[in-house]
């Protein structure tokens, strides 16, 4: 929600900035433990629980499409 909210409202440095560190926190989950999690340690973005979580993937490919200008998915 923040990271739509940033699009909306024109933050698109903030939004870019936001996208680019999430993908990298869970491209970096997906090639150590080889799944997503639901939670991370906010101060170190280590995962703590629930490993397999599904539903990150779906922003992180939003994410994706939006850096690279293709269409997004506004609502779910």
């Amino acid at each position: 929600m923040v990271f739509r909210g940033l699009v909306d409202y024109g933050f698109q440095h903030e939004a870019r900035e936001m996208a680019e560190k999430t993908i990298a926190l869970f491209g970096h989950d997906l090639e150590k433990e080889g799944a997503l999690h639901e939670y991370y340690n906010p101060e170190t973005g280590e995962p703590i629980m629930n490993k397999g979580f599904q539903n990150w993937n779906y922003l992180v490919l939003n994410m994706l499409a939006w850096l690279e200008g293709r269409n997004v998915v506004k609502e779910f």
